[in-house]
């Protein structure tokens, strides 16, 4: 619990002036080691800055700080005071009145475990269906920050998959979907999309390939264009090739989903259950669904570890080309051999599904379409 002070604004004075001292250090003086420290300790400093910025905020528009100023709120009095944009300030108010309802989160965030960026994709997954559930897993929620920042979402995306088994998620993004497109004055055309998932994984993979194919024709030619322009380039080519074939096949599969059969098979009943009007058999609960991060026998997910909703992935069944892979509990590929050095197509796509779409040297941030199976240097 906070505590009294005989003097909070000199609690203020002594903070801007360490700030000041801090910002005064030749960083350029220090060790490798020291700067790291330093890069490390300042990221954690500024999650509990964030944190004393919402609740101040939110202390501000509780205590009606506008009244008298001639405007109409808070966000816009305290912008106009110190040259701050209002819609920053407001969105400090709004993160702190939201906290008011997840202490656990609140009080990690001034402890410095829990960043604004943690807080904000915790918020966003926050509505009727989940919002008791994730008071409830404040504890877990908390724990999994600590992991590294992609680890972080996978696991909190399974567990909101986890806390959604009628499907609305999935259905909502699927509704959302859709493309506008205008033609400008000047000819050009300029557009927008959204994409479920699966859709969008298959338009980002198709458009890197081909990406990296007009990069490597552009290297041997001397041409030079921005990553804009080979990604508009390569939409134009995939539309044109389209266009041509009849049969509309692409070079290589756009899209791998990893889904376990206990997954399968349990999306596959609910769906059966729910078109016929009927309960789900015995043994089987209607929440959680049977899906977490770190376990063989509930992945269901793309090949780079993004978390899908089994009720989207089984509305691909029908139409996907399945493939068994069998691994042990460490992760470790038994069905296709350990022994073998030229890597065909469907090894290294066990090898991505197996490693969830990462390099293994560790720290290793490169994306899905950079990585080769059979490299030896890391």
């Amino acid at each position: 619990m906070p505590t009294a002070v005989d003097n909070p604004m000199l609690v203020l004075d002594e903070l801007e002036a360490a700030l000041d001292h801090a910002l005064a250090v030749p960083l350029s003086c220090l060790s490798r080691s020291e700067v790291d420290e330093w890069a490390q300790r300042a990221q954690r400093i500024r999650a509990k800055a964030d944190a004393l910025l919402t609740e101040a905020a939110v202390s501000a528009h509780e205590a009606g700080v506008q009244v008298g100023s001639g405007l109409r709120t808070m966000a816009s009095h305290v912008a106009a005071e110190t040259g701050t944009d209002p819609a920053v300030v407001g969105a400090d108010k709004n993160l702190g009145v939201w906290l008011r309802s997840f202490p656990l989160l609140a009080r990690a965030a001034a402890e410095g475990s829990l960043t604004r960026r943690h807080l904000q994709v915790i918020r966003a997954n926050d509505n009727p269906r989940t919002h008791q559930p994730l008071v409830e897993a404040q504890g877990f929620l908390i724990e999994i920050a600590g992991e590294s920042w992609r680890d972080f979402i996978e696991a909190f995306r399974y567990w909101v998959i986890a806390a959604d088994p009628d499907g609305e998620e999935p259905r909502e993004q699927v509704d959302k979907r859709g493309v506008s497109a205008k033609r400008q004055a000047d000819g050009t055309v300029k557009g927008s999309f959204v994409l479920d998932p699966i859709e969008g994984t298959a338009l980002l993979n198709g458009l890197s390939q081909e990406s990296d194919r007009l990069w490597r024709s552009d290297q041997e030619a001397g041409v030079e264009r921005s990553t804009r322009q080979r990604f508009a380039d390569a939409l134009v080519n995939l539309v044109g090739r389209g266009a041509r074939r009849k049969n509309g096949s692409v070079p290589a599969p756009l899209v791998h989903l990893v889904m376990s059969p206990q997954v399968a098979a349990d999306a596959l009943i609910r769906l059966a259950c729910e078109q016929a009007g009927e309960p789900l058999p015995a043994g089987i609960d209607p929440w959680p669904l049977p899906v977490a991060h770190g376990d063989l026998d509930t992945r269901c997910e793309l090949v780079d570890g993004t978390p899908i909703h089994p009720r989207l992935a089984a509305a691909y069944l029908g139409v996907a080309e399945l493939r068994r892979l069998v691994m042990s509990a460490d992760g470790e590929i038994l069905d296709l051999g350990m022994k073998v050095r030229c890597y065909p197509r469907h090894l290294k796509d066990a090898i991505l599904a197996a490693a969830r779409g990462r390099c293994a040297e560790s720290g290793c941030d490169a994306p899905l379409t950079w990585l080769q199976a059979d490299h030896d240097m890391p």
